[in-house]
């Protein structure tokens, strides 16, 4: 299959929906996809609760995003769809793909099967949508720091993650550096939350690394904090330069 968009238009109009600037400076410029770099894009969902803007965007994407946001009955779950909708449609789209050419594995993530060189992941926390790519597999986590279950780490982390958690400083900031960690992993790896918790071990000493079976496993980290959010992405090999970038909804 060529390049080429095969079912509905990424969106029903050639503008952008997206204003995009670098996290680092704030400074407005333009888009510039770059192979080399992993890209992560997010995106705050509370413009969405505006219902004209909530509505304009809706029917500006695909009818496969526009089921899953009927799916869910909370609004708040709707406006995060809708967010991470517009962040893989803009991805996507400067690769010729919408979200009907994308594939699944048995555990829920998409891929392009024609292109192996292109990998896309998501999440979504609270009020803001987040769209990691590269050209090799990656998986992003993000999750907004409230009130931790300390339990988890007792009784799903491994031994040593759950004594790192519970001896820390702050163990709920603690739990969650982990926590990021060890879902970023696993999407990664395409499993989601389908391995066991305490089968793999995230070590966070200076440079996050993963175990399996006490074997060093060939995935590298980069963790993000900002505002009352813990973001971690993980890439299959080495691990690249990686631009983070604000995007904003433009009308």
């Amino acid at each position: 299959m060529e390049n080429t968009i095969t079912h509905d238009s990424p969106f029903k109009t050639k503008k952008s929906l997206l204003s995009i600037s670098k996290m680092e400076n704030g400074t407005s410029q333009n888009y510039h996809y770059d192979s080399d770099l992993c890209h992560v894009l997010l995106l705050k969902s509370t413009p969405f609760q505006n219902d004209f803007i909530f509505s304009h965007c809706y029917e500006l994407l695909p009818a496969i995003r526009q089921e899953k946001i009927k799916r869910l009955r909370d609004r708040n779950d709707q406006n995060t769809c809708l967010a991470a909708g517009l962040l893989l449609h803009h991805i996507l789209s400067i690769h010729g793909y919408c979200e009907a050419d994308l594939s699944y594995n048995l555990y829920g993530k998409g891929y392009l099967e024609n292109t192996p060189s292109f990998h896309v992941n998501l999440s979504h926390s609270s009020d803001l949508a987040v769209c990691a790519s590269f050209t090799s597999e990656v998986g992003v986590d993000v999750e907004k720091l409230e009130s931790a279950d300390l339990e988890i780490a007792k009784h799903y982390f491994t031994h040593f993650e759950a004594v790192q958690v519970l001896n820390a400083q702050n163990p709920e900031r603690e739990f969650y550096h982990h926590w990021v960690l060890k879902e970023s992993y696993l999407k990664a790896k395409g499993l989601g939350l389908n391995m066991a918790l305490d089968k793999f071990e995230i070590r966070t000493e200076v440079i996050p690394k993963a175990f399996e079976n006490h074997q060093k496993m060939p995935y590298s980290f980069d963790f993000k904090e900002f505002e009352n959010y813990f973001l971690a992405v993980c890439i299959q090999g080495p691990l690249p330069s990686i631009s983070y970038y604000e995007t904003s909804i433009r009308l």
